[in-house]
């Protein structure tokens, strides 16, 4: 009976009487009819005693299961009391307005996007609620993209934001497809983003000619506010459509035209280009005459950042560059991309322009048939900060030499259209004697060798002196890449964790 607790019954029990009992629920023996009934009463006093066991389980789970609901109780008393007391509840709204804008960094979505702020903060509770709805500045950045079918039900939604926005500066961002069968959309957002005009700080606008049709025929003065201005994809067909609303935008400092088509010079000719600080005028279906894009970059007097398309021809009326003898300086320029497409013999002019704090340059040119003109380079060189070359034209071994040289800042180097580096200059990269900055470098290698020679280069600079910058991203240009010892080292160095590309 060890380790079992004893009934009444048991306790009136000989030893012996106990020492037989045991030996027959352990050993199998008989046990003596005298105990049969002793036996049966002890299963009894057990069972009544488990009866008992039972009922004070029943009472003392009861009292657990009250004990465990008050103590739920109290925990939900105390998080109810402790939010009254919470140091968030005596913010002034005007600092719970700040906050909530900090969490609203990337424009109000339309589509609705309700996970996000500023609409999931509006959920919290009803305070919160009306701090959001009344805070204007959390409604003021927009971003529409909407499809040929939805332009309808997003512009009444941008306007129910708009309304939000109050009377603050807005932003708005829209993709409005090509909806041109859509009449009341295309009616409803046209009339929406000329009645929001005079507030408007920045309009990124990508659709039809016919969403801004009466945005751009309002008259001066009426977007007074306007910073930046971006359309893409417009059709300036209609002569009576022009950009004539932005020359007196006085604020206004990023202009933005791509992809846009038939617009005249004199739409462009609009355009307060002494003001910009950024101007991208690319992928027209005419590209700008070189002579043109001269004229503009003249008045740019305050550029920072500037990307141009131009065709490489004259028109008449715009002198030829052979005699032109003054230089213009771009004071603040410091990116530019620059696209040209026909003969850069009229493009002579790029010589004539210095750009002392240009960091940035690319060219694209098209079709491969020019090369680069040696003229440009004291151009883009002279600043002595360029950090940033992507050359897309070819150009040769004397010329890139040239540049480099005048380019101890650089960091990154595209020439994919170029010719090889030379083994002397490989030889200036290895020991950091040449571009010690050079982190990112793009070029082509026309043989095994070659490949070799560069790869040379690269291990000397990682592995050679301290003060020379690593090349972490290298891309080759190679005729053929399937074998070879060249390919089997670079296939090696990739497995070593080099960032290393063939094409």
């Amino acid at each position: 009976m060890k380790g079992l607790s004893h009934t009444a019954m048991e306790t009136l029990l000989s030893p012996e009487e106990i020492a037989t009992i045991t030996s027959a629920a352990t050993h199998n023996d008989l046990l003596p009819d005298s105990l049969q009934t002793t036996v049966q009463l002890i299963i009894t006093d057990a069972e009544r005693s488990i009866s008992r066991l039972d009922d004070e389980i029943v009472r003392i789970q009861a009292t657990l299961d009250d004990l465990r609901s008050q103590r739920t109780g109290h925990i939900a008393r105390i998080q109810r009391y402790q939010t009254v007391i919470a140091p968030h509840r005596r913010l002034p709204v005007e600092m719970l307005e700040e906050i909530f804008a900090m969490c609203n960094l990337e424009p109000v979505a339309i589509p609705v996007q309700l996970e996000k702020a500023p609409w999931i903060l509006g959920r919290v509770c009803s305070k919160w609620r009306r701090v959001v709805l009344s805070a204007p500045m959390l409604w003021s950045h927009i971003r529409m993209n909407s499809g040929d079918q939805s332009v309808s039900g997003h512009a009444r939604i941008l306007e129910v934001l708009l309304s939000r926005s109050g009377q603050v500066s807005a932003s708005l961002r829209i993709a409005a497809g090509y909806p041109e069968h859509n009449k009341a959309g295309i009616k409803e957002l046209d009339k929406l983003l000329a009645s929001s005009a005079s507030r408007l700080r920045r309009l990124c606008f990508e659709g039809p000619l016919s969403c801004v049709n009466s945005f751009l025929s309002l008259p001066l003065g009426s977007i007074g506010s306007l910073q930046t201005l971006e359309l893409i994809g417009p059709d300036f067909s209609d002569a009576q459509k022009t950009l004539s609303v932005v020359r007196s935008a006085r604020n206004l400092r990023e202009v933005t035209l791509e992809q846009v088509t038939n617009l005249s010079t004199v739409s462009i000719l609009s355009i307060p280009f002494h003001q910009l600080t950024l101007l991208s005028l690319i992928a027209f279906n005419r590209p700008l005459p070189a002579a043109l894009g001269f004229d503009l970059l003249c008045q740019c007097t305050s550029l920072i950042e500037c990307r141009l398309e131009i065709a490489a021809y004259t028109v008449p009326g715009h002198p030829h560059f052979s005699d032109w003898r003054a230089v213009v300086t771009l004071e603040n320029l410091k990116t530019f991309q620059f696209y040209t497409t026909g003969s850069l013999e009229n493009v002579q002019w790029l010589e004539y322009l210095s750009f002392p704090n240009l960091t940035k340059f690319y060219h694209f040119h098209y079709p491969c048939d020019s090369t680069w003109p040696s003229a440009w380079t004291a151009g883009i060189c002279r600043s002595g900060h360029l950090e940033s070359l992507d050359l897309n034209i070819p150009i040769s071994s004397v010329n890139l030499e040239e540049i480099l040289m005048a380019t101890p800042l650089l960091c990154m180097l595209n020439i994919p259209q170029g010719m090889m580096i030379s083994e002397t200059l490989l030889a200036g990269m290895s020991n950091g004697a040449r571009i010690p900055r050079l982190s990112s470098l793009e070029c082509p290698t026309d043989t095994e060798r070659s490949l070799l020679a560069h790869l040379d280069m690269l291990e000397s600079r990682r592995y050679g002196q301290s003060n020379v910058a690593n090349i972490s991203t290298a891309v080759f240009h190679v005729p053929e890449h399937g074998s070879g010892a060249a390919v089997d080292r670079v296939n090696q160095l990739i497995n070593d964790g080099w960032n290393i590309t063939l094409r």
